[in-house]
């Protein structure tokens, strides 16, 4: 009996899957860690990167979404938040990292603007930039209408384009 209570322990063992917690009798089941506390923090590792390529400062080698803390500066690094991706150390950006003039595009007005050096908002008016046309075969299948920016419309006739250089094709669903 107590051979197969060891086996069946042994095997049972492999199969439990459970959550680390500190602070907290109770992880939630969806994180393989939970940190609890009503008063600290986490402190991620702090290392001084030589470059955004450094591959010699982990010893263990660098792997994704690895995070670290650097403290040193260089020509292409400065004191921060740094993740491993595809090949580099990448900083994770806060506010005083961003230019002075910011783009933004507002999904709920529709609206692209940017802030300017001075702290202005400005809009930038796409219709300005673009060219609006538009190209729509008419129901006859034999011409076009153009419709040019201005609002003008040009019809034009394929037989006349094609003449005798090409031949026009016509497919049609046969109800039979």
């Amino acid at each position: 009996m107590k051979k197969l209570l060891l086996i069946l322990t042994l095997i049972t063992s492999g199969l439990i899957y459970a959550q680390v917690g500190i602070g907290t009798d109770m992880p939630n089941s969806s994180a393989q860690l939970e940190i609890v506390s009503g008063n600290r923090g986490i402190l991620i590792p702090q290392v001084s990167l030589l470059s955004v390529t450094d591959q010699t400062t982990i010893s263990a080698g660098n792997i994704e979404s690895l995070l670290v803390y650097n403290t040193s500066t260089t020509t292409t690094l400065n004191p921060g938040y740094y993740y491993w991706y595809l090949g580099s150390w990448n900083k994770m950006m806060v506010d005083t990292d961003l230019p002075d003039n910011i783009v933004f595009w507002d999904v709920v007005n529709n609206a692209f603007t940017y802030i300017d050096v001075n702290g202005d908002t400005q809009p930038i008016n796409i219709a300005d930039l673009e060219t609006l046309t538009f190209l729509g075969l008419n129901s006859d299948g034999h011409t076009l209408d153009y419709t040019d920016e201005e609002g003008v419309v040009t019809s034009i006739d394929l037989g006349a384009v094609i003449k005798n250089f090409e031949t026009i094709t016509t497919v049609i669903e046969n109800a039979d």
